[in-house]
C-alpha cells in the first residue's frame, strides 16, 4: 500500500520522465541495418556503372555512316506483297547479263517465270495458283 501511495504522489512528475525506446539497443547491428548497407552498396555500384557507360558513349567516336545504297534497282509493287531487285552485269565480249531477284515474305507464293540473259523470259508454262 505504501508503494501505491508513493506512485500517486509521483503521478504529476511521470510526464517529465523520458520514455524507454521502443526497441532495446542491441550489441549487434540489426538485419535491417545490414540489408540497408547492402542495398546502398548495390545502388552505388549500379550508379557508378551507369555513369561509366554514359561517359564512354559520350567520349567515343560518332556512329559509323550508313553503307552506300545497294547496286540493285528496286521495283516496288504497291498493293502486292513482293518486290523485284534487278541489276545488269557486264559479261565477256560486250554482252550484258541481267539478274532479277523476286522477294516475298508470304508463304505459298506462286512461282514467277524464269529469266534468261538480256531479260528475255524463258519459255516456261506458268499458272498461278490461288
Amino acid at each position: 500500500m505504501a508503494l501505491a501511495q508513493q506512485l500517486l504522489r509521483l503521478r504529476p512528475h511521470l510526464g517529465t520522465l523520458p520514455l524507454p525506446s521502443p526497441s532495446p539497443t542491441r550489441l549487434l547491428p540489426s538485419r535491417t541495418y545490414i540489408s540497408d548497407m547492402r542495398r546502398s552498396a548495390f545502388i552505388d555500384r549500379l550508379l557508378r556503372s551507369v555513369r561509366s557507360e554514359i561517359s564512354f558513349l559520350h567520349n567515343s567516336a560518332p556512329p559509323p555512316s550508313p553503307p552506300p545504297p545497294a547496286p540493285f534497282t528496286v521495283e516496288d509493287r504497291p498493293g502486292e506483297q513482293w518486290a523485284r531487285l534487278s541489276r545488269v552485269f557486264p559479261v565477256a565480249e560486250g554482252d550484258e547479263e541481267e539478274v532479277r531477284v523476286d522477294a516475298t515474305l508470304v508463304d505459298g507464293a506462286s512461282a514467277l517465270p524464269l529469266w534468261r540473259r538480256h531479260g528475255r523470259p524463258a519459255q516456261v508454262a506458268h499458272q498461278r495458283q490461288d
